[in-house]
């Protein structure tokens, strides 16, 4: 059963449906002694997988009863070496990727046997119209056509597609021989006679319109000329050539209805690709030689022969030019070679190629194989460049724009090479630069995700150009025509920007751009837990992400579903559109005064034309910190006068120190105690801070006299730090390092004591101690690795925690060494060894020492270049980001590049923004980017002081 696991298999997948039908329409023409040609129609279904056919057939009645296979082939095929007068069965099978389909129905046929095809050939002059065709290589699907009894539906259906083998058909058809009397005979016009003895009509489509209503006449002449009129002499070849004479010599055509042979010849002229029009001199013999005499010595001649009898003659035999002289003939045979093509044309042209046409050789016998050799060169070059084809047309392409070229055409056969063609001139036009129109989109109304849409590119210039469809920036197609079209399935709403792009090489290539909006149905971000103080003003936000606009609206209680209204208790705010192509829209509920019973859960639903969608959110009430203790002891410990500790509370009474002027020296130590360890400046740049007083937004003392702040700008500081007590975290706790390698580092650390729920994210800043210049690295967790540190060098790192609304301030510094253990914390002075705490604060006093020096020797000289990725941070802020509002985490496992990325910073000044990372967008700005503040922001934040500077959008 080995032997049939094939089958075993086919019949598997045939269940599973993946497999074609069987083929159809079996059925088998032209059947010879020796060959005959089987067709057939595709399977009725999944005819679009089949890769190929396998024709199985054997001989009946004999000890062959094996079946033989031809594998991958398509119709019609040819069936060959065939036993004459024997029974055949055949049928096919069609194959794709997954098996072999089930078999055809089977057909029986007979080969013609030997005796009939004797007697079949002695009646017509041993010619067959369809071996012709096979022996000159017609396309096996251009067969059926040449055959006297092809049919009207063969003919329509192949005319289109076997019309560059028209000549090849028509010398065939007509046999080598010259039926004009029979046509004129039968009536046929005058233009058509050419087509009687097999001459191509310069324009076929002229013959078709003027010879269709003729064909039958035609084929009838065809097929009963063949049976009387002498095809051409074969083998015609010089034997012998001397100062006035020539001898000739040829074969006899198949059958023996030759009464006698005219030989033509006449000086050639190397002008005239066509000259059988020309005025011949000729000699009639009835053998198989000639001897042509009283020639004029050193003149070049041209030789034809054309058999006749009393029925007619066969066209002229392939021409021989030769040289009549006896120093030129070396004793060699000359063969007779086929006529030069003629009639070029230049049929279409373009800037870097030309598309040139002729008509086939008028001397050639109908069964030479013809091959055609195109010569091109321009004007400015000397040698040609050659190319080969079996057609009668050729496109030569990669030529320079607005140039002349010079083309002739040879034909070869077996014999040898034509003589060339008439010389055509052929000009190349100028090159345009591309132009592209803008894309067309269809539908052109509503474009909805999850469908498709088409994408038409048009694109103008010469030479043609390429034209690339680019979707978001992104390659989808590219093709080189002056249309592209293309489906894009299942489109999604991240679809912005569709572009065209065309460039042909010459000029400026061109782009052009639409900006679309795919409507899809609504879908809603926002924090899933809401808290909020008892007293305070709860706020729910609701982002939607929809086109078109969206309705949205507000329910209590996910299960009750109670609409909320704007009133006293309630108040529902959209955002103002901000743009025309706007998808994103922001919608908040606040509820006013929040008690126990607002805790509940609320459903934010935003609906479109596409569709609805909801989100539910959980309100949650936390008790209120007391912070008031931390910032009294904090008052206590920066040594605040006793008269000013009133204002040392959560809210900071400022109007019980604000007449006194004993306490403005003291506002500084306020400002850092009530910030608590966060920084604000992006709330009091909001609420129109001036930069010279935003230092005490993070707990920094102000670099210039800040009586104006205190009068102007204490209020709304305060407010923000009213507004982000329960949104900021404060700084990481316990930094703890681990030495892993003299070059790796493991840093650890507590979440902040104060808000550590809102820690969403860390950053971490190192630097070798005594520099300018620092690193950072974003992460969610609670410890990240640090490698390709340098070994036997002290390093300081410095932490905050963040998250979308802000930053606390940076924690105290930690230094660590990375040769050994020693660790030891910038805040913490305490040794378990005193010699060791001595010997290490010698060492330490050595390194600032030559750190100090190396400083201003760089200073000094100006020597190096700061890392393009480094920060610089000095105590006692360490750092002043240029880009705070973008962090990054890093939730990997691996180490951390010690060589981080970060914009550069001069002096410890930022040269952006410093106002934490509250920002709408959460884009990092570039560095690239800055620009000077306008009068209007100069006016509003203020002219000096250090604060950030206006970006680029």
């Amino acid at each position: 059963c080995l032997r049939y696991m094939e089958e075993y298999t086919n019949c598997l997948m045939d269940g599973y449906g993946v497999l074609p039908s069987a083929p159809t329409q079996l059925r088998v023409s032209n059947v010879n002694e020796d060959f005959a040609i089987i067709h057939w129609s595709p399977p009725g279904t999944l005819a679009d997988t089949v890769t190929g056919y396998n024709v199985h057939y054997r001989p009946l009645s004999t000890y062959e009863n094996e079946y033989k296979v031809v594998s991958n082939i398509h119709p019609p095929y040819i069936l060959e070496n065939l036993y004459s007068n024997a029974e055949y069965e055949v049928y096919v099978e069609a194959a794709n990727t997954h098996g072999i389909s089930q078999s055809s129905q089977r057909v029986v046929f007979r080969t013609a046997s030997m005796t009939e095809v004797l007697e079949s050939e002695t009646a017509s002059q041993n010619y067959n119209e369809t071996a012709c065709c096979v022996k000159v290589g017609m396309s096996p699907e251009c067969l059926p056509l040449c055959s006297y009894d092809a049919s009207m539906s063969d003919i329509r259906a192949l005319a289109l597609t076997c019309a560059p083998e028209f000549h090849t058909l028509l010398r065939c058809a007509a046999g080598g021989r010259d039926h004009s009397q029979c046509c004129s005979r039968r009536g046929v016009s005058d233009p058509c006679l050419d087509v009687c003895n097999a001459r191509v009509p310069d324009s076929l489509l002229s013959m078709a319109e003027n010879c269709l209503p003729f064909i039958g006449n035609i084929v009838q002449c065809f097929e009963e000329g063949t049976a009387i009129i002498p095809g051409p002499a074969t083998e015609f070849h010089v034997d012998f050539v001397s100062d006035d004479k020539v001898q000739l010599s040829w074969d006899a055509p198949e059958g023996s209805n030759v009464t006698g042979y005219e030989v033509h010849y006449l000086i050639a002229d190397p002008s005239l690709a066509r000259d059988i029009a020309l005025p011949s001199n000729s000699v009639n013999v009835t053998g198989t030689q000639a001897e042509i005499g009283n020639l004029t010595q050193g003149t070049t001649y041209k030789f034809y022969v054309v058999s006749f009898n009393e029925h007619g003659s066969s066209v002229p035999s392939s021409i021989i030019l030769v040289n009549v002289s006896s120093s030129s003939f070396n004793g060699s045979r000359i063969d007779a070679v086929v006529s030069p093509p003629h009639s070029l044309v230049v049929a279409t042209h373009s800037a870097t190629w030309v598309q040139i046409v002729w008509q086939p050789p008028l001397f050639a016998h109908p069964t030479d194989k013809i091959i055609y050799k195109v010569y091109h060169r321009s004007v400015k070059e000397t040698s040609y460049q050659t190319n080969e084809t079996a057609v009668n047309s050729i496109t030569l392409d990669n030529l320079k724009p607005n140039s002349q070229y010079i083309v002739y055409v040879t034909a070869l056969n077996a014999k040898g090479e034509s003589p060339a063609s008439e010389t055509l001139i052929a000009w190349t036009d100028p090159a345009h630069s591309p132009f592209v129109e803008p894309p067309r989109i269809q539908p052109a109304n509503m474009l909805v995700e999850g469908r498709a849409m088409t994408v038409v590119c048009v694109a103008l210039g010469d030479p043609t150009p390429t034209i690339s469809l680019y979707i978001n920036g992104k390659l989808i197609k590219q093709q080189k025509n002056r249309h592209l079209a293309q489906v894009v399935e299942n489109v999604t709403r991240d679809i912005d920007v569709v572009s065209c792009y065309a460039d042909n090489g010459y000029g400026t290539p061109m782009e052009t751009s639409r900006r679309i909006q795919i409507y899809h149905k609504p879908s809603i971000i926002g924090p899933d837990t809401t808290y909020a103080t008892v007293g305070d003003t709860a706020v729910i936000e609701c982002t939607v992400d929809s086109h078109p606009e969206p309705k949205v609206v507000f329910w209590k209680n996910e299960k009750n579903r109670t609409p909320l209204v704007t009133s006293a208790k309630y108040k529902v705010e959209a955002e103002e559109k901000s743009a025309e192509l706007q998808v994103t829209y922001k919608y908040k509920l606040e509820i006013s005064n929040v008690t126990e019973q607002d805790v509940d859960t609320y459903v934010c639903q935003a609906e479109n034309i596409i569709g609805v969608n909801s989100k539910t959110f959980q309100l949650q009430v936390r008790q209120p910190q007391d912070s008031s203790g931390n910032i009294t002891a904090c008052c206590l410990a920066n040594n605040v006068r006793p008269e000013c500790l009133d204002a040392c509370s959560f809210f900071m009474d400022i109007e019980s120190v604000i007449n006194k002027p004993q306490c403005l020296p003291d506002f500084d130590k306020l400002m850092k105690c009530s910030a608590d360890g966060r920084d604000h400046r992006a709330c009091c740049s909001s609420w129109g801070v001036p930069r010279r007083c935003l230092d005490w937004c993070r707990g920094e003392p102000l670099a210039q006299a800040g009586e104006l702040c205190i009068l102007q700008n204490t209020k709304s500081i305060l407010k923000c730090f009213h507004e982000n007590r329960d949104q900021l975290p404060g700084p990481p706790q316990n930094i703890k390092v681990d030495i892993l390698s003299e070059n790796e580092v493991e840093v650890r650390w507590d979440p902040p004591a104060i808000n550590p729920h809102k820690a969403a994210v860390y950053r971490v800043f190192w630097r070798q101690t005594g520099e300018k210049l620092s690193q950072k690295i974003d992460t969610n967790e609670t410890s990240v690795r640090i490698a390709k540190l340098k070994p036997g060098v002290q390093y300081e790192t410095v932490i905050k925690a963040g998250n979308s609304h802000g930053t606390s301030v940076l924690t105290p510094s930690y230094s660590f060494y990375t040769e050994d253990n020693a660790i030891s914390s910038a805040h913490t002075g305490a040794s378990s060894s005193a010699g060791l705490g001595v010997g290490i604060s010698f060492l330490v006093i050595l390194i600032v020492i030559g750190a100090v020096g190396a400083v201003w020797f760089v200073r000094k000289r100006q020597f190096g270049m700061k890392p393009p990725g480094a920060i610089a941070f000095e105590n006692p802020s360490y750092i002043r980001e240029t880009n705070p509002d973008s962090m990054h985490a890093n939730n990997g496992d691996g180490p951390l590049n010690g060589n981080g990325s970060v914009p550069s910073v001069s002096n410890g000044v930022p040269p952006s923004s410093a106002n934490g990372w509250h920002t709408e967008t959460l884009h990092p700005p570039r560095a690239e980017t800055e620009v000077s503040p306008t009068l209007y922001e100069e006016l509003r934040l203020g002219s000096e002081g250090a604060g950030f500077r206006r970006l680029k959008p």
